[in-house]
């Protein structure tokens, strides 16, 4: 009898393809870990820390006179910045939406 020419099983060895998963496996458990380190890095505030941190807004707004004299309330107007109030509720809306 002939061996058959046209053999459609080869018998090739498992230890390349074996070994190609493995090394498939460590890489996405390696970036796994990395992803998770980045993440556990971000810090993530709690309601509690955010109204116990200093706001620097709030004390500027605190330190405004009590006067009722013209002069004093323009004063009071034009040393008071809200530039930036628009950005806070912008990053505000931000950390809601998480």
């Amino acid at each position: 009898m002939e061996p058959n020419a046209t053999q459609t099983s080869e018998n090739r060895p498992a230890g390349p393809v074996i070994g190609a998963v493995i090394i498939i496996l460590i890489l996405v458990v390696g970036a796994l870990y990395f992803w998770g380190a980045k993440l556990n890095k971000e810090a993530n505030q709690t309601p509690e820390d955010i109204l116990n941190a200093e706001d620097q807004t709030l004390n500027e707004l605190q330190t405004q006179g009590t006067s009722d004299e013209v002069v004093d309330i323009n004063t009071d107007l034009n040393a008071t910045v809200l530039d930036g109030l628009d950005a806070d509720l912008q990053s505000i809306d931000k950390e809601l939406a998480k």
